[in-house]
């Protein structure tokens, strides 16, 4: 389930707005033969319609024995809104939880827009927002407790365009590592330099656990 570059591409693709289309696809990376498969919930489905589900094993292993592939679901755009969809991956009786991706997503005016996404595999937490640093915004983080959650990187990197244009922004992602157990909210807030309120604000909070699995409380 290490396939995160392959993870970053789709996010890449989907982090501009979709105008005409009326469905999208998103795929991650599974391996039935390891017992975990990925199963969806989404907070709204009015505003992102589920078509369902399929399996695909990676071309170049098909003829390998507990090779992998990936689970494609494919969305309709349906009315205006925000909607969280979430992904866990897990043992079929669910009691085992191996990693959780989420992703928000605002259709508005029949746009689709990617707001954020989180990688969560229990000993470490991935936070990633689009950002576009020419526009004079940046994102500011503040965290509630900064011991629990540990700040281990941050990176900023410009979108890939066919057509090559500055200024269209890209992906600013966090990284962090569990240090003790509790709970901790960290807010975002996209705003210019000495603005204090700023255009947008998210607020994620985590829990890390007596054995120092971190799981998402919210949203």
């Amino acid at each position: 389930m290490k396939k995160t570059l392959a993870a970053l591409l789709i996010m890449a693709l989907l982090a501009f707005p979709i105008a005409g289309a009326l469905a999208f696809s998103l795929t991650l990376p599974e391996n039935p033969s390891t017992g975990y498969t990925w199963t969806y919930t989404g907070s709204n489905e009015k505003v992102l319609v589920p078509e369902g589900s399929s399996y695909k094993p990676d071309a170049y292993q098909t003829q390998r024995v507990g090779a992998g592939g990936g689970r494609t679901w494919v969305f309709q755009k349906g009315e205006d809104g925000d909607t969280v969809l979430k992904f866990t991956c897990s043992r079929a009786d669910g009691t085992t939880a191996a990693q959780y991706n989420m992703y928000l997503y605002r259709v508005e005016q029949g746009l689709l827009n990617w707001r954020a996404d989180i990688r969560v595999d229990r000993s470490q937490v991935e936070i990633g927002l689009p950002e576009n640093p020419s526009t004079g915004y940046t994102w500011r983080v503040d965290s509630d407790n900064d011991g629990i959650l540990k700040l281990e990187k941050s990176t900023y990197n410009d979108y890939i365009t066919n057509d090559n244009l500055l200024g269209q922004g890209g992906a600013h992602r966090w990284k962090y590592v569990p240090e003790v157990p509790g709970e901790v909210a960290i807010t975002f807030t996209y705003a210019r330099s000495g603005d204090i309120k700023g255009e947008e604000t998210l607020v994620f909070v985590f829990r890390v656990d007596e054995g120092l699995g971190v799981t998402v409380v919210y949203p």
